[in-house]
């Protein structure tokens, strides 16, 4: 009978892995920085207080800082209270940091003109894109 109890237990975890793979199947997942444990505005990240989790792309949006910043964004003071598992945006930070420059370098959707004046010069035709 112990038999039994085993090979139940097995086919109930291979049920539970199989459920899991199938809600995951279609999620593009992509690591993001967060903060490991409760930050108030002034407190300085550090290695111990950021920490990476895994989201549907969806869910990290531009605002949202991903693994290559996070020497960028090491020795800056949130600006912002975050609680721990709290996604890490450029919002969090100072805007003079050298993470918001590198972002704003590297970033698509921060080299498109978001001005009103290059909008408009655009919708005129006045620039083509």
């Amino acid at each position: 009978m112990p038999v039994f109890g085993v090979l139940a237990g097995i086919l109930a975890y291979a049920k539970v892995k199989h459920d899991e793979d199938q809600a995951r199947a279609g999620l593009d997942l992509v690591k993001i920085l967060v903060v490991s444990r409760d930050l108030r505005p002034g407190d300085v990240l550090d290695t111990q207080n950021l920490s990476l989790r895994s989201v549907p792309r969806q869910m990290a949006t531009a605002s949202v800082l991903r693994p290559e910043f996070a020497s960028a964004v090491l020795n800056h003071p949130v600006v912002v209270p975050l609680k721990a598992g709290d996604p890490l945006r450029m919002t969090s930070m100072p805007e003079t940091t050298e993470c918001d420059k590198h972002i704003k370098e590297h970033s698509v959707s921060a080299r498109a003109d978001a001005s009103v004046e290059a909008i408009r010069e655009r919708l005129s035709g006045a620039q083509t894109p």
